[in-house]
């Protein structure tokens, strides 16, 4: 019964640790019917005081719900695989009724329509597991190769563009959720497009969900940006306009036609990106980075935008964990930051995004050079937080970053 097992849910969560659980499973308001509202205060409830509402508080704000005193935990995983069968099922069911209508209209059209829409309802996965007793000795295998890789100067994990860390061999690590931060216009998505490329230089896949740009957009930045580190010069303007040495991009395009490891999905057909799709695309094209430009801007995040956002960045970061891939995300920093370098509390929609990021880079404008800008990483989930600005080169043009 669908209320029993939405009680049942909401009564296991006791503190920090289940809440968080519960969230890298996959769970959103969204799969609640009956008691939507209690679980979206829980959200709210410990994104403004970190800590979980007493079950007085929850019965005194909700007379209709009831706290079950006889939930264990060991129920987490079989109370989320049923809800996430429950909200499949009413999807499907929703998609089909819908469809139905459609079919004697345009039959091609509604069919497609539906298989798209049924493709979307993926089925959850789950965290990945370790014991850290009887799997002791995968570490000391992974011991091994990272001082191998030290040792012949190969970076551990993933090459990311920064020079404090690719100097000491330090790479994104399988799992990883990077946050990049600042105000419009400051240059985020240019800086996680700089950094996907340096992962695809290195041999990478990457994944480029970009819910603002176009494809067409986010490939020409590609040009200038991969050209350059290969030895091309396409000025991204002249690019535009088809205002450059054709041959050399002709001979560009067919040496990097040969790989198909930069897939670049747009909003084009109007649909807005949200967690669960682009796990799809994730599980479809299995990349080793995945890039999502503009975390406000996937579905949802502006409606009520401490509990969407929390969804949306632990959402995110189960992705990263569960597909073994490093997701890099951008999103807002508000308004009272100014001119000045943002700091983790000013992130837009509250702080869930840096609580489940393991790196946040922050950004400022230099207001003084056109081409360059500062950044900052106070929030690193291992190793020491860099807090002084650093300056860096930003000449989009060229394709020119110089982190």
């Amino acid at each position: 019964m669908q209320q029993d097992l939405e009680q049942r849910l909401i009564s296991v969560i006791k503190d920090e640790k289940i809440l968080s659980d519960i969230i890298l499973r996959g769970v959103t308001s969204d799969e609640f019917i009956i008691h939507t509202e209690e679980f979206s205060f829980i959200q709210q409830y410990f994104n403004k005081y970190n800590s979980i509402p007493s079950m007085a508080v929850i019965e005194s704000t909700y007379p209709g719900f009831k706290y079950l005193d006889d939930v264990k935990d060991i129920e987490i995983k079989y109370l989320c695989d049923e809800l996430f069968k429950s909200s499949a099922r009413r999807k499907a069911i929703a998609y089909i009724n819908t469809s139905a209508e459609l079919l004697s209209l345009d039959t091609y059209g509604a069919i497609d329509s539906l298989v798209t829409k049924l493709t979307n309802i993926r089925k959850q996965t789950t965290n990945s597991k370790s014991y850290a007793d009887g799997d002791a000795l995968r570490r000391y295998d992974i011991a091994v190769k990272n001082r191998d890789n030290i040792t012949k100067g190969v970076t551990n994990g993933i090459k990311t563009g920064i020079k404090i860390f690719d100097d000491n061999n330090i790479g994104w690590q399988p799992g990883n959720l990077i946050g990049i931060i600042g105000r419009l216009g400051v240059g985020k998505s240019t800086v996680a497009q700089y950094l996907g490329c340096t992962a695809y230089k290195a041999g990478k896949r990457v994944l480029f969900i970009s819910p603002e740009m176009s494809a067409e957009e986010v490939n020409l930045k590609f040009d200038t940006f991969m050209g350059k580190m290969n030895g091309y010069t396409f000025l991204n303007d002249k690019l535009q306009v088809g205002d450059i040495d054709l041959r050399n991009y002709k001979k560009w395009l067919e040496g990097i036609s040969t790989r198909k490891d930069w897939l670049t999905i747009d909003s084009a057909n109007g649909k807005k990106f949200n967690i669960n799709n682009i796990n799809g695309y994730v599980t479809e094209f299995a990349p080793d980075m995945v890039i999502v430009d503009g975390v406000p801007l996937l579905d949802g995040v502006g409606e009520q935008s401490w509990v969407k956002m929390m969804d949306v960045s632990y959402g995110l970061k189960a992705i990263a964990q569960n597909n073994k891939v490093v997701v890099i995300a951008t999103s807002q920093a508000n308004r009272a930051v100014g001119d000045e370098m943002p700091r983790p509390d000013q992130v837009s929609f509250g702080d869930a995004f840096m609580q489940a990021a393991d790196f946040g880079i922050f950004m400022q404008q230099n207001i003084n050079k056109p081409l360059s800008r500062y950044i900052t990483i106070p929030k690193r989930r291992t190793g020491k937080a860099i807090n002084t600005p650093i300056e860096i080169t930003f000449n989009i043009n060229e394709g020119i970053i110089s982190m």
